[in-house]
């Protein structure tokens, strides 16, 4: 006896099949899981657009996307399941025109869903690939002359964020950040010597970025970058030419360029002067991208 009155108790919170009265579990939970879902895709379709080009702007769209996949599966289960159980009885006293509008208005919501959410997700389907860096198998150098021998330097820590497609260009991007304070010239006095506020200064300038909307194709295999790069609290505009070579999933990107030190405040003071540290900045790339989504 103590065990069918258990089994009573759980059935009468836990309701699988609906009734002639309410809604089961099932069908209560798959609504609500929609209904918070949808609100996610809203929220996040307002942050991705207002919010500035950057890798968090490219984080927002893949994450509107994944959030409408998620809604369209849970609409195939919800109406599957809905086929197969009965929906509870209307309630008695309604006229028949509210008994139309309330079955039309569910087939109304279902087939809005069902429909509209293929079509978002066909949207970004439709737009150039998202990128992301793999870390270790990247690098970014750079080099200086010093009593015209060749200096190199690398950074250790920075990451890319591309959107690319060959045949979509017009919808690339490129976004870079680096930590300066990663720099590091394999020589002690030089690294200390860098982290001061006549070179990098670490201490207010911990960061450099490159953003660039403008992506052009050169040649077979070969683009060039047009944007701006932030370092050291000047913004000056810089292109960067690159190799593209992709696989399925996996991308190498390779360039380089030259920047002048001194349009962006790097050696002032007693190294301004060219004699003993050149000018020019030259920076060598290999990046490996791996696609997301």
């Amino acid at each position: 006896m103590p065990r069918a009155l258990g089994a009573s108790s759980v059935r009468s919170t836990i309701v699988l099949q609906n009734t002639d009265l309410p809604w089961g579990t099932p069908a209560k939970l798959l609504h609500w899981l929609v209904a918070a879902f949808v609100l996610v895709q809203i929220a996040l379709g307002w942050a991705a657009v207002g919010w500035q080009l950057s890798p968090t702007k490219l984080d927002l769209i893949v994450w509107h996307k994944s959030t409408g996949m998620l809604i369209l599966v849970l609409m195939v289960v919800r109406v599957a399941w809905r086929s197969a159980d009965n929906a509870p009885a209307l309630p008695t006293g309604i006229r028949p025109l509210e008994r139309r509008a309330a079955r039309a208005k569910r087939q109304l919501m279902r087939a809005l869903l069902l429909t509209t959410t293929p079509l978002v997700v066909s949207a970004h389907s439709a737009q150039a690939a998202d990128w992301t860096m793999d870390a270790g198998s990247s690098r970014l150098e750079f080099a200086v002359t010093f009593e015209k021998s060749v200096a190199p330097g690398i950074f250790r820590e920075f990451d890319t964020r591309m959107r690319f497609d060959a045949d979509k260009i017009a919808e690339s991007r490129l976004d870079v950040t680096i930590a300066t304070s990663s720099a590091d010239m394999n020589i002690a006095p030089a690294n200390k010597a860098i982290s001061g506020a006549e070179w990098f200064d670490f201490v207010r300038f911990p960061q450099a970025e490159f953003h660039a909307t403008d992506v052009s194709r050169t040649a077979a295999g070969r683009y060039l970058a047009r944007g701006v790069l932030s370092l050291k609290g000047v913004q000056q505009p810089v292109e960067v030419p690159f190799t593209w070579t992709e696989t399925v999933d996996a991308a190498r990107m390779e360039g380089e360029l030259v920047v002048k030190r001194s349009a962006f405040g790097i050696g002032t003071g007693a190294w301004a002067a060219t004699n003993v540290i050149g000018a020019d900045v030259k920076i060598k790339f290999s990046v490996r991208l791996r696609k997301r989504g």
